[in-house]
């Protein structure tokens, strides 16, 4: 992302990029699960699709001598349609660049629904019957992390289990691709959303369940009695005991 000096605009333009960025960061916080921000210096954001980097929204910086209001941004993204392949663009203003926003992950969210590989299909399934755990979570869970407590045992939890298949596997790319998904998730819980990281625990939960079922009823055991029902009731007072019987289970 563009790193701009407020005084090179109007005050009032200076005000709407402020406010778009807050906007944009929310968004790449919401989707953090599908989609990823590149940063790219002569641009305010750049999102593409996680999987497909064809497949990207972009945000460019208001001309500095520009004093309309509403402050108009070159948008430019692909796909655009669910029958053409084409790339929109032209300039426009916060609240249509939301609304185009909404069509592009949209259609995002529509093609990874679709799949021609039977195993992935599968995964999916395991990820939403495991994430379907976590639909009780805070009112707040679109826009709130996990407070210090929960965030210590998600932590711990992702380490022992780290740590436990280390032991279990070495030399196995399956394994290896997890443990790299739980290290990130572990290092980046402060900044991720309860639902943002409940998805992705789910996620990682899901490609053991797949590789190895045994494995995963390991886990999951420990994952559903201590850490999922932590995260939605809470409860200070039991947290030493937590955190010593996920290490204690998983042999970390």
């Amino acid at each position: 992302m563009a790193v701009l000096n407020p005084k090179n605009y109007t005050y009032n333009v200076a005000k709407e990029i402020q406010e778009f960025l807050y906007t944009l960061r929310n968004l790449q916080s919401e989707y953090c699960d599908i989609i990823k921000v590149v940063e790219v210096n002569d641009q305010l954001f750049y999102f593409h699709d996680l999987t497909h980097p064809d497949f990207y929204f972009l945000i460019g910086i208001p001309d500095k001598k520009s004093q309309e209001f509403p402050t108009l941004f070159p948008v430019r993204f692909n796909p655009v349609k669910y029958d053409s392949r084409e790339v929109f663009s032209k300039n426009a203003n916060k609240s249509e660049i939301e609304f185009y926003f909404s069509i592009w992950i949209k259609m995002i969210e529509d093609y990874n629904s679709v799949n021609f590989n039977q195993e992935e299909d599968f995964a999916q399934l395991y990820e939403e019957e495991i994430f379907s755990e976590f639909e009780i979570i805070d009112d707040d869970a679109k826009t709130k992390p996990f407070d210090t407590n929960q965030q210590i045992i998600l932590y711990t939890f992702l380490q022992a289990t780290v740590n436990y298949l280390e032991k279990e596997y070495t030399n196995n790319e399956i394994v290896e691709e997890i443990i790299n998904e739980a290290n990130s998730l572990k290092n980046e819980i402060p900044s991720l959303t309860k639902r943002i990281a409940s998805k992705r625990l789910s996620q990682i939960l899901a490609k053991i369940k797949k590789f190895n079922p045994i494995t995963f009823k390991d886990v999951y055991d420990v994952a559903k009695k201590e850490v999922i029902k932590y995260l939605l009731l809470k409860g200070v007072e039991t947290l030493p005991k937590l955190v010593n019987s996920i290490t204690a289970f998983l042999g970390s």
